[in-house]
């Protein structure tokens, strides 16, 4: 059986899993671990990989999708009017690929901490790639007059060399 998308209320989709898991639905939210930085405090939080964002299918024992659009947390189903768009196992097998041994999910850059990378516009930076940080940015160091600095640039702005 299929699944369908499911827009949540904003910050909503962990509230939106929890009801749904006790109305006997399958859910699956993908997620990814993240650093925040908030009053000079640096924090480890889970986020949704898909903000406002979950997916649900429906189980002999839970009810059809109308008590899907009427959870807590819910907003509506992903879809065209009244009907949903339905989402293939194949989809979801593929993103459960991409999660590591703790279930989270980890930008697929293709780098390795160490390499050396190049910056679309910049060929002439001397720039080494050290980690992923949120799915969209990478932390590069940066060689600049015998010191090494951090930046953070667009992952889609690097390629390796």
């Amino acid at each position: 059986m299929n699944w369908v998308a499911v827009w949540t209320h904003p910050n909503g989709e962990f509230k939106a899993e929890q009801h749904l898991l006790a109305q006997g639905f399958d859910v699956y939210l993908p997620r990814y671990q993240r650093q925040r930085r908030h009053a000079r405090r640096v924090q480890t939080v889970i986020r949704p990989f898909f903000p406002r964002y979950l997916f649900c299918r429906p189980t002999k024992d839970s009810h059809g999708l109308r008590s899907i659009i009427s959870t807590r947390g819910v907003a509506r189903l992903v879809g065209h009017g009244e009907s949903p768009d339905w989402v293939s196992d194949q989809v979801i097998d593929a993103l459960r690929a991409r999660e590591d041994e703790n279930g989270l999910m980890s930008p697929t850059t293709g780098l390795n901490a160490g390499q050396k990378v190049t910056l679309a516009g910049h060929p002439n930076l001397d720039l080494v790639f050290e980690c992923a940080d949120d799915g969209e940015r990478a932390i590069l160091l940066l060689d600049f007059l015998g010191t090494q600095t951090r930046v953070r640039v667009p992952l889609d702005r690097l390629a390796a060399i």
